[in-house]
């Protein structure tokens, strides 16, 4: 019989790629959307789907029950709430569900997907990696302070005994970005020649196909309790905006807007969200947060996964196809 496994965040940008290539790889899929949530990038795929609430422990076991192996994607992302509570029950909430079902039902392996947001960052140029412990109470984001919070919770389980592996994506870019994240925008402001301008600091860019790939590689070879960085390349804002908009072929505008007026326009923005209900693109957590080189090292990864990465302008050149001739089409 063919492994079967349980997808929850399936139809995400990350989450619909891991579907993918479970399909492909002959996985029976169990597809957990939220209630009510489109799967738009799931049209196609011959996998079972199922409406379930992340928060909801009977839901989230009843959803699990003959599955080999979960790969817990499922979070909210969103840069301003007014109640934050939502983010907190849905990503620490939602990730305890998952492992106290996992545990009662005895899975054969749970990937629980965080973010390079819950490790540390060392600035100054300098690349961080798995052991670098997390640095960031003080940012006033809650996604940043969401994600550290559920992958504590999710080691915590491997501590005790549930066969929980932590994967710790970078910034994906590539095809299937329907939102888009705020990564995507990026490019999608490039490719529509709207980018205002930029701030200093740096990101780590990755292919969306190669962070999905690094899940299921996870799955087959990641070490319980240990975490594994599915990150591609370091680079400053700067000079990623101005390599997408050559493989773009179109003109950028090629300012880097200082930090004291991007803080007064974050503020701004959350302010326009609370009379205006206009979703902000920028909040005072997040410039806090990405206003440095946010590098990390890939090397665990390729060592211990045998997870390949793929070379940066291949990936922006996807992720540039899909914003002009696919996004918006579905």
């Amino acid at each position: 019989m063919a492994q079967r496994a349980l997808v929850t965040g399936a139809g995400g940008f990350i989450g619909s790629h891991v579907v993918r290539q479970l399909v492909a790889q002959n996985w029976a899929v169990r597809a957990m959307l939220a209630p009510g949530e489109a799967a738009t990038n799931l049209n196609g795929l011959n996998i079972e789907t199922v409406e379930a609430d992340v928060t909801d422990a009977q839901q989230v076991l009843e959803t699990m029950k003959d599955c080999d192996t979960v790969f817990h994607l499922a979070a909210l992302y969103v840069l301003w709430m007014k109640d934050p509570g939502r983010m907190y029950a849905v990503n620490v909430g939602g990730t305890q569900n998952i492992m106290e079902a996992a545990k009662q039902l005895g899975v054969q392996k749970v990937v629980h997907t965080s973010s390079i947001a819950a490790i540390g960052v060392k600035g100054n140029g300098q690349v961080a990696d798995e052991d670098t412990p997390f640095s960031d109470y003080d940012v006033e984001d809650h996604y940043v302070l969401s994600k550290h919070r559920s992958e504590q919770l999710a080691l915590q389980y491997a501590k005790e005994g549930v066969p929980v592996v932590v994967v710790n994506p970078g910034f994906p870019f590539g095809p299937g970005d329907l939102k888009p994240t705020p990564t995507g925008r990026m490019v999608l402001d490039v490719v529509r020649q709207r980018l205002p301008g930029y701030v200093a600091g740096g990101l780590n860019a990755v292919d969306v196909e190669d962070v999905a790939r690094g899940h299921l590689l996870a799955a087959e070879k990641g070490r319980v309790g240990e975490r594994y960085c599915l990150v591609g390349t370091n680079i400053t804002y700067g000079d990623f905006l101005r390599r997408t908009a050559e493989l773009a072929q179109v003109r950028l505008l090629d300012f880097e807007v200082p930090f004291p007026l991007a803080k007064v326009l974050s503020h701004g923005f959350v302010w326009g969200k609370k009379i205006f209900n206009v979703d902000p693109i920028m909040t005072p957590g997040l410039l806090q947060y990405i206003s440095r080189e946010l590098y990390f090292d890939n090397r665990k990864a390729r060592e211990e996964l045998g997870l390949e990465f793929t070379p940066l302008d291949e990936t922006i050149k996807k992720s540039i196809h899909y914003f002009r001739h696919e996004w918006g089409k579905a």
